[in-house]
């Protein structure tokens, strides 16, 4: 009883605390926050009304100025979170203090509940004493009756020693009771259950306790949900209240940020606009400036349209229309300053590219910077584009869907320029050794003597290369001819070149229309001569020189007392390398390594005007396979070929064309020739194709020049796709059998030339080789021409592919059960490849269909020109410098 007392005051004192604490927190002032809301408001209303009226919106206004409007519900909601939060602390005292007294009165109940079941198992004049737990404590014999007086004072006096009843525990009211003991035998051992508190009973669903107690006292309940049910309708009254105000705030406050959103907005744009202006003008560095101010009024922008109370704003959302537009706008608004600052940093790229030009800096030390500024770029414009792909058009503005139209088809096309820059600068980065030293071999065709890589190599170069700059330059006089004496090798050359040669040399290494082979060759050849190891070969083709003369200057060579121009210097060359050479000296070639140095200086120090003018050179030259690139590391040569740069030859499953010439003993003639190509394509009713090639060569040669007045002698190959049979050759004109030369004794087949072409099959009507190479058949044939003749060299072949324009039944069937891919193949495409150093060469592709099919589809690679009909398709390619590709769709 004693531990019944303690608790009752702990609670009282519990009690007492938590109604001091809710007094205080009644008496906080809250009227005068009422009189300074109508001030606030009318002066930031007027400040609305001048915003609109100028059309502008103020970069330096703060959203949170409005707040002051709404503190009367903010107070409501705030005493209502205060109020619940005092109820739960005074519900937690209560529980901690009636807790224990709770369990008290259950292990008394349990205890009378023991005594009542034993009631009939004792004598009358034996009383037992138990535990709270049930057991026995002690046994007590007495001979007093069981009503008698001596019981009834001695219960009036344990009466009088009990605590006071706990006015904090309303539930449940007891008093002490005797039991009746009956006169049989105590059950020795019995153990008494105890029946825990149920708080499910407690909290919810409130009964009458039904002890077996002589009297009975009614039970006041008071549940604790009726106390959480009446402070959630305060709640929700607040709320009823509290709304309809927020919503009329908001909606004046998404009108006065929509004039702010779209007046920063414009402002971006015009700087953006600014950007572009100045960049079109090289005035890149505030081309920079404009395009980071438009970055940065986006992000203004964005920040006022995320400026709300997040609350409401989540409510907002859920608005399915206006959740759209929000969230739309905020993307755009994203991507707008993503791209802003991509511009901004590339423009800054561009920028320091030529101040390096001003601070006598080499552009190549800022590839590492670049490398990085480049990556940052690329990741920001992928940014904006997933912005862009997510936003519904028809819900922007009118006046603003031209510019999102604008970003979104224009940002990819930037993007896929960049990647394609990033790979490049770092492949350049390799290929100028800042990560190890390099050196290459320069290889210089003239392509006037036209060869399957691009022209004659007369003449070459070793350069070292180390941290973009050039350590060391050898050019032999005497270019590849010097290598002759130190090459002991005994190699007959492939069958045509035998008409000049009797011995395979370095000079003719260049045999197969595969860059990347032809230089492995080249390369084999200078190590077998005692030269060292290169790490790539760059092929350079004549062509070239004319228009890097024409961006770096005429050059003055003292030596030679000559000034080579855009126009002459091809024609110098050739005369000093011919014929004006030292003869004692015996180096005829000194004048391409001198010209070379020179070239290779004015490079390096070319004015910042001039650096775009050579950037796009190297890149025509590139892209026209004027210069073909091979190196030796995988991951490079893989990059490169990305780029096409590599001169190898194409894969592909439908028909191919690569028509690859060679000048064999015509002189430098190839300048004067034009070339003309005409491929037709005749589909059959059965699927087959059947194509003929015809070549047309024209000589314009000049009589009077030492130069163009030769014989005209080209060895043709056809590239064809694999498996394609050969029906008829015309039009060929082969060299006498006695014109040849004799292999020299003891010669051999190069192991080589034997694995990449294999066995080669003369045709028995046309004399035609042919033969497997690169996963092509080839056709090979003579035709020789002098000046002011023209030719024409045909083939016709049969493709070995047919195309398919029904199914069977089965194939249907499994098709339409996904266990076998469609059948049908019903596309016909050509792909055709240049040749390197070819010029004056025009391209035309002829497809025709039988009156049973029609054409449904076609199209082709930029650059070429296309006319289809119902029955036909004309490719058209005036210059065809570069590779080609068309398909067409048929059906019936």
């Amino acid at each position: 009883m004693a531990e019944i007392k303690a608790k009752n005051k702990i609670k009282k004192t519990a009690k007492a605390k938590t109604k001091k604490t809710t007094k205080t927190v009644k008496k906080e002032p809250v009227i005068k926050r009422k009189r300074t809301v109508s001030k606030k408001t009318e002066a930031v209303k007027s400040e609305v009304i001048e915003k609109k009226a100028t059309g502008k919106a103020d970069s330096n206004f703060e959203i949170s100025e409005l707040t002051d409007q709404l503190e009367l519900d903010h107070f409501l909601i705030d005493e209502q979170i205060y109020y619940s939060q005092q109820l739960a602390k005074e519900m937690e005292i209560e529980e901690k203090v009636v807790r224990p007294l709770r369990n008290e009165i259950e292990m008394l109940i349990e205890e009378n509940k023991g005594k009542k079941r034993i009631e009939g198992d004792l004598p009358q004049n034996v009383q037992i004493s138990l535990d709270r737990k049930g057991k026995q404590v002690a046994v007590k014999s007495s001979r007093s009756a069981i009503n008698s007086a001596f019981t009834v004072n001695l219960k009036e006096s344990d009466l009088k020693k009990s605590a006071p009843e706990n006015n904090s525990l309303k539930e449940f009211k007891v008093k002490e009771h005797d039991f009746k003991v009956p006169t049989t035998s105590l059950v020795k051992n019995e153990k008494w259950q105890v029946l825990w508190f149920s708080l499910k009973r407690f909290f919810r669903f409130r009964r009458k306790p039904k002890f077996n107690f002589e009297d009975k006292t009614p039970v006041q309940i008071s549940p604790v949900w009726l106390k959480l049910k009446s402070s959630l309708t305060f709640a929700l009254v607040a709320l009823l209240f509290i709304m309809p105000i927020r919503a009329y705030v908001l909606v004046n406050k998404l009108d006065e940020t929509q004039g702010q959103v779209l007046g920063v907005t414009e402002e971006a744009l015009a700087e953006i606009k600014g950007g572009v202006a100045s960049a079109t003008v090289q005035d890149w560095s505030k081309a920079s400036l404009s395009f980071a101010q438009a970055s940065s009024y986006f992000k203004e922008a964005q920040s006022a349209l995320s400026g709300y109370n997040n609350s409401l704003v989540q409510l907002f959302e859920k608005v399915p229309l206006a959740s759209r537009k929000l969230k739309d706008g905020q993307r755009l608004l994203k991507a707008g300053e993503l791209s802003s600052q991509a511009a901004g940093d590339l423009a800054m790229i561009v920028e320091k590219i030529n101040n390096s030009k001003d601070q006598d800096q080499k552009i190549s030390q800022l590839f590492p910077e670049i490398q990085i500024s480049l990556k940052e770029i690329i990741h920001s414009l992928e940014a904006a584009i997933n912005q862009l792909s997510e936003i519904d058009q028809s819900i922007l503005p009118e006046d603003y869907r031209s510019v999102f139209v604008d970003l979104q088809s224009n940002l990819p096309k930037l993007l896929n320029s960049l990647e394609r820059m990033e790979d490049l600068i770092d492949s350049l980065v390799v290929i100028l050794g800042y990560n190890s030293p390099q050196r290459y071999l320069f290889i210089f065709q003239n392509n006037n003597e036209l060869r399957a890589t691009g022209g004659f190599m007369g003449s070459f170069a070793l350069v070292d290369i180390e941290a973009g700059e050039i350590k060391d330059l050898k050019v032999p006089g005497g270019g590849f001819y010097d290598l002759e004496d130190g090459f002991y090798l005994k190699l007959a050359p492939p069958e045509p070149l035998q008409l000049i040669a009797p011995a395979w040399q370095i000079w003719d290494a260049n045999w197969w229309f595969d860059f990347s082979t032809t230089a492995q060759k080249v390369s084999w050849f200078l190590e077998k001569s005692g030269w060292p190891t290169v790490d790539g070969v760059m092929a350079f083709n004549s062509s070239v020189l004319p228009e890097i003369i024409q961006i770096t200057g005429d050059i003055h060579l003292p030596y030679y007392d000559r000034v080579l121009t855009a126009d002459n210097v091809i024609e110098v060359l050739q005369e000093e390398v011919e014929f004006n050479y030292d003869k004692e000296e015996n180096q005829p070639k000194r004048i391409i390594g001198d010209l070379m140095e020179e070239v290779t200086k004015r490079l390096i120090s070319v004015s910042k005007e001039k650096t775009l003018p050579f950037i796009f050179t190297l890149s025509k030259s590139l892209q026209n396979k004027d210069i073909q690139l091979y190196f030796a590391d995988e991951s490079l040569r893989k990059k490169v070929d990305q780029f096409n740069w590599s001169g190898e030859v194409k894969k592909t499953d439908k028909d191919y064309l690569a028509v690859i010439r060679t000048n064999i003993g015509g002189g430098k003639t190839d300048k004067v020739i034009d070339q003309q190509i005409k491929h037709y394509a005749y589909l059959q009713p059965d699927g087959s194709v059947r194509d003929t090639v015809a070549i047309t060569l024209t000589h314009n040669g000049d009589q009077n020049n030492i130069f163009e007045k030769a014989i005209n002698k080209s060895y043709f190959r056809v590239y064809v796709p694999a498996g394609s049979v050969l029906k008829e050759a015309t039009g060929y004109l082969q060299p006498n059998q006695e014109d040849y030369k004799e292999v020299l004794s003891g010669y051999v087949a190069d192991q080589d030339l034997l694995n990449i072409s294999g066995e080669v099959i003369t045709d028995s009507e046309s004399g035609t080789k042919v033969y497997n190479e690169f996963e092509k058949t080839v056709f090979g044939n003579w035709l020789m021409l002098l000046p002011g003749e023209s030719k024409t060299l045909t083939f016709s072949y049969e493709l070995p592919f047919k195309l398919k324009f029904e199914e069977s039944k089965i194939s249907k069937f499994l098709n339409s059960v996904g266990l076998a891919a469609s059948s049908l193949d019903n596309t016909y495409s050509l792909l055709t490849q240049s040749q390197a150093g070819a010029k004056n060469v025009s391209l035309e592709s002829n497809f025709y269909l039988p009156d049973s099919l029609n054409v449904v589809w076609s199209d082709v690679s930029q650059g070429g020109e296309m006319i289809s009909s119902d029955k036909s398709v004309n490719f058209r390619a005036a210059d065809f410098s570069q590779d080609y590709l068309y398909g067409v769709m048929i059906d019936k």
